[in-house]
């Protein structure tokens, strides 16, 4: 059984995974890597992480999902 994290993702309160958290997590950081030298970053990365948001929510409406996993974490990364 996998421990559950309730998170906070662009004013969203999201049940996760915590190997799906750790995930995440990681984008992040290769997101706040690859736009380091961007003088708007902050901006750029908040809106990903707003749209990351707004998917999650969907998918756990459309999938009567009670929690985010790994397999929603990838799909989160492919455009929409």
């Amino acid at each position: 059984m996998k421990k559950i994290i309730t998170i906070n993702l662009s004013g969203r309160v999201l049940p996760i995974e915590e190997p799906a958290y750790e995930q995440l997590q990681q984008y992040v950081a290769s997101l706040r890597n690859y736009f380091s030298t961007e003088e708007s970053r902050d901006e750029i990365i908040n809106d990903i992480e707003s749209r990351i948001a707004e998917q999650f929510y969907t998918l756990i409406q459309d999938r009567k999902s009670t929690r985010l996993n790994s397999s929603h974490v990838s799909e989160s990364r492919m455009p929409s």
